[in-house]
Order: structure tokens, then C-alpha cells, then sequence
């Protein structure tokens, strides 16, 4: 009973009494734990899995609430929505609602919930990226890269309008999640995605030919995505959108880092990816006006 008082702290049945077990066997002079750790476990495991009970509980036991960081919150066996709920109590309690410790401030982990993202930006959120926050050779993602791939438009532009700036692969990553979810058809998932792609396109008007290179990854432009990996019909109409706003399958990517990166159309080619060559040369065909077919 001791074991899975120290190991659940009454978290997973938002059970208080296990909670105070655990305390009260912390206490004891011949405990290895010390009340005061066994005290910020319970923070930790409460918030994540939303156990007001024990959060309320705990927090009269004066745990530190300001080593709480956003990705305690959200680690859990089954990952879900945050309690806007917790959140609220720890403000209440002092928690800075941007700390984040090695990781990613709190907004950057609800971006797909609207509601969530609304409350952190009322509560002090900040929309820039960390200044000290790097990834190897990659750009840290800023919270509109994140929105692009994973939120909504409106809860893109509501970003945009309180000052969050752009990320340099922002329609990259909106294709890249199209790209992947497209195996699914008419799925909401993909719909949002794709809405996501036809506003970032027509409407805040970035640039379908957008170059951007990372290292280790064959992708220059956002047609890409599309380029390198295995196709299928339900691709057709992500690719066809993108080839009717401009998107270039010969776009000359240049050369960066010692490396000559290659067109949309060479990676196709290199990944052996058929479906891409014949949707783009169907779509050349359509574009000469009697449907033939060009070799590509």
C-alpha cells in the first residue's frame, strides 16, 4: 500500500486520501522520501492528469510552484486537453504561465485547442520564441509555425494580430502536415489543413516557392513534402492547389552549406514517387488546354 501511495499520490482517482498517506508515510523518521519532494510529485501528477482534488490539497502543503514547468502539466499516459480549470488555479497560486524550463512555454503545447489559446493570451502568454531556444541547425518554431501546423486559421490570425511573428517554414509545415494527413481523405484533420494551406497561400499571401534549407532534410520548398514521399490519389488535390498557385516542380533550390539541393521534381524522382510525376504531368497537360501529356 505504501509502494502505490508514493507511486500514484491518489492522481489517477483524484483521491486525497492516498495523497495524505503518502505524506504522512514521508514523515515517518525511517522514510527515504522527504515530505518535501513527495509533496511536488503530487503538484506534478495532479495537474497532469487534472486531479483538482489532489491539487487543492497539495498546494496547502506549500510545494514550490514556481519549478512547475508547462510540460509537467502535460505529461501524462494518455496525453489530453489541459484543464483550463488547473491552469487557472495555478496562476492563482503564482505559477508564470511562460516558464518552461528546457522545453516549450505553455502556449506552444495547446496551440490546436482555441479556447486554451485565448485564455493564455488574456493571462500574459508572450508570442515570441524564446531568445535562447535552439534545435541543432534548425530554427526553433515559432508559435505561428505551430498554428500552421496543428491550429486553426482563426486561431492563427488571432495570433498574428497580438504581434506573434512569422515562421521562415510556416507554409512548409502547413503542407508537411497536409502531406501526412492526406492518406485520410475528406477527415477533419485534413480539411483543417488544407483550409490552413489555401489561407496561408490566398490570403496572407506567403510564397508557394518559399525556399528553406535544413540539413539532413531533402526539402527546399514546400512542394517538397509533397515530392518525397509516397503518394496517392488523395494527394491530388493538395498538389493540384499548390501547381495552380505557382508551385515550380523544376524550382532551381539552389545551394547552401556545400550542398546542391535538389528541385521537387529531381526528389520525386529520386524516391521513385509516381504518383507525384503523373500528377504533375497531368496537371501540365490540363494546362495546355486538350488534356495531353508531356514526359517529364
Amino acid at each position: 500500500m505504501a509502494h502505490a501511495a508514493f507511486n500514484d499520490l491518489g492522481s489517477e482517482t483524484d483521491d486525497v486520501s492516498v495523497m495524505e498517506q503518502a505524506i504522512l508515510l514521508a514523515s515517518q523518521p525511517s522514510s527515504r522520501h522527504a515530505v518535501s519532494d513527495i509533496v511536488q510529485r503530487g503538484l506534478k501528477r495532479a495537474c497532469a492528469r487534472n486531479a483538482i482534488h489532489v491539487l487543492q490539497y497539495v498546494l496547502e502543503h506549500g510545494p514550490d510552484v514556481e519549478k512547475l514547468i508547462a510540460k509537467d502539466i502535460l505529461i501524462n499516459d494518455e496525453p489530453t486537453k489541459p484543464s483550463q480549470e488547473v491552469l487557472e488555479i495555478l496562476v492563482a497560486h503564482g505559477w508564470d504561465i511562460n516558464s518552461r524550463g528546457d522545453s516549450w512555454p505553455l502556449l506552444w503545447f495547446v496551440v490546436e485547442y482555441p479556447d486554451l489559446v485565448e485564455w493564455c493570451l488574456d493571462h500574459g502568454a508572450k508570442v515570441d520564441v524564446p531568445d535562447d531556444l535552439s534545435r541543432g541547425s534548425s530554427p526553433p518554431p515559432t508559435i505561428l509555425g505551430l498554428a500552421a501546423s496543428s491550429g486553426s486559421v482563426e486561431t492563427f490570425e488571432l495570433l498574428r494580430r497580438r504581434g506573434a511573428p512569422l515562421d521562415r517554414r510556416t507554409l512548409h509545415l502547413a503542407v508537411e502536415k497536409a502531406t501526412l494527413l492526406a492518406s485520410r481523405g475528406t477527415s477533419q484533420p485534413y480539411t483543417d489543413r488544407m483550409a490552413m494551406v489555401r489561407h496561408l497561400i490566398d490570403v496572407v499571401k506567403l510564397d508557394v516557392n518559399a525556399i528553406e534549407h535544413r540539413v539532413g532534410d531533402q526539402c527546399s520548398t514546400p512542394l517538397c513534402y509533397l515530392a518525397r514521399r509516397p503518394n496517392s490519389d488523395s494527394h491530388r488535390e493538395l498538389i493540384n492547389f499548390l501547381l495552380d498557385r505557382g508551385a515550380d516542380p523544376e524550382m532551381d533550390c539552389g545551394t547552401e552549406g556545400g550542398i546542391d539541393w535538389p528541385r521537387p521534381i529531381d526528389c520525386a524522382e529520386s524516391c521513385g514517387n509516381l504518383e507525384f510525376l503523373h500528377a504533375v504531368q497531368e496537371w501540365r497537360g490540363r494546362q495546355q488546354g486538350d488534356g495531353s501529356s508531356e514526359s517529364i
